[in-house]
């Protein structure tokens, strides 16, 4: 075992490496960091927890007693394919002249103007959906004390307009797009109205804390910080209320979801050296959650190699798409759970109750593994690595104060990434439509602009 750990310990320092101070590393290369930054943190970092700590680290409790923590051929396929993007990305730097896309060049005040009109109609899109969840839940109130139900789906919420909850997301995508307008013209000496952008940021923390849903508030504010700090905005404004919006969401849901947390901390024991660095029982198993939930990726990978090429079907993800962004409720279809729940009843060991959600994505690295085998996982991560550098050359931003570039520019690395951790195509296009939607609408709009303006 310990043979094993050290294995990941020097895959770390290979990651760290190639990734971080490899002499390929040069300005307009975020995508190399930022992927080889999630691929140490998923495959090696929680891999040496794992080892040291225990079950107690994971929540796959079937998968760990059943596999472990893999064997020598797991660290072996998760090194190949490492190397395999690295080699992708290196041969796309060494082949093609380095030349500034004049998308990440520019950037205006009608581009900026544009945003904001975008980020109107976002939220309002989004309050149609958060409206049907507060109609449904009993009221406002109510919504924010059943949280923690709705983001475990089991609150039995009816209706042929169910559907209709998807919406929320925009409200979240509006308010990181009027962000990026805001800081962009205040960046480049145009006056600004704040009044916007504090009202979407009070809708945006309420929606996040209706779902108890840490991504919901964790991401677009990850997301806002790297772009500020990106673009160059150095005054402690912004961050503050970036800051403020989180502190206001964990507020809102420690509040509303008290019970939750004492039902799920308190029965804990406090013998352990984490509680006595920390001093609180809470402390550890926050801790804890916080590595269960990056241990996702790793463990769903090491149950995937024990499945054959080909047992969940091919690409079926890809075929039932469609299916997904169909309101199947209000057209009486019984969409059932596809893919995903023949690769959940494999993860859990048994099948998920009808109506809750909690499916266990199968990581990117297992979904090529089972749908091309090793061969055509290093074929892939190769290709994965050409693309991400192209990526960079196209859409990472030259200029300074070019918050909306930055913006896009992060969002795009922000699904691959997502689509390393999840592996399956609709829990990227589902969640993140409004993403994809406020990516494509930047692109035409400023392709609409530089095009007029003849740049």
């Amino acid at each position: 075992m310990y043979k094993l750990l050290l294995g990941y310990v020097f895959l770390a320092l290979i990651v760290f490496r190639l990734g971080f101070v490899s002499p390929i590393r040069q300005v307009g290369s975020g995508g190399l960091m930022l992927v080889s930054g999630a691929f140490g943190l998923f495959y090696c970092v929680f891999p040496t927890l794992l080892i040291l700590l225990g079950e107690q680290a994971t929540r796959q409790s079937y998968v760990y007693q059943r596999f472990g923590v893999g064997d020598y051929w797991t660290l072996i396929t998760i090194s190949l394919t490492f190397i395999a993007f690295w080699l992708g990305y290196v041969v796309r730097v060494r082949t093609t002249a380095r030349k500034d896309s004049t998308w990440a060049l520019l950037h205006s005040r009608e581009e900026s103007a544009y945003l904001r009109k975008i980020a109107y109609v976002f939220v309002s899109t989004g309050l149609i959906g958060l409206t049907y969840q507060a109609v449904q839940a009993g009221g406002a109130i109510r919504m924010l004390e059943m949280s923690s139900c709705v983001r475990g789906n089991v609150c039995g919420m009816t209706g042929d307009l169910v559907f209709l909850r998807q919406l929320n997301y925009f409200i979240a995508t509006g308010f990181m797009a009027y962000c990026a307008a805001h800081y962009q013209d205040e960046m480049n000496g145009v006056r600004s109205n704040f009044i916007p952008l504090l009202l979407f940021g009070g809708v945006f923390v309420y929606q996040a804390a209706s779902t108890a849903g840490r991504r919901d508030i964790l991401y677009p504010l990850m997301i806002c910080c790297l772009m500020l700090y990106s673009a160059g905005y150095r005054k402690s404004e912004g961050f503050l209320v970036l800051f403020g919006a989180g502190i206001a969401w964990w507020g809102l849901t420690l509040i509303s979801s008290s019970a939750y947390l004492d039902a799920r901390y308190s029965s804990h024991s406090s013998s352990s050296a984490i509680d006595f660095f920390f001093g609180w029982n809470y402390a550890k198993n926050v801790f804890l959650d916080v590595i269960r939930g990056v241990g996702d990726t790793f463990m769903h990978f090491v149950a995937m190699q024990h499945v054959g090429v080909g047992q969940f079907g091919f690409l079926r993800d890809w075929t039932e798409l469609p299916l997904e962004f169909m309101p199947t409720r209000f057209l009486g279809i019984d969409r059932g759970r596809g893919v995903m729940g023949e690769i959940t009843s494999y993860m859990l060991g048994q099948e998920l109750s009808h109506g809750f959600s909690g499916e266990e994505p199968p990581g990117l690295h297992g979904y090529i593994l089972v749908n091309l085998g090793i061969f055509g996982a290093i074929v892939f991560f190769f290709a994965s690595g050409w693309l991400v550098r192209w990526v960079d050359e196209k859409f990472y931003p030259r200029s300074h104060g070019a918050s909306v570039k930055w913006l896009i520019y992060f969002l795009i690395m922000w699904l691959l990434l997502e689509y390393i951790r999840e592996g399956v195509i609709s829990l990227i296009v589902k969640p993140r439509f409004s993403w994809i939607a406020l990516i494509v609408f930047v692109v035409l709009i400023d392709k609409r602009i530089f095009f007029r303006k003849g740049m």
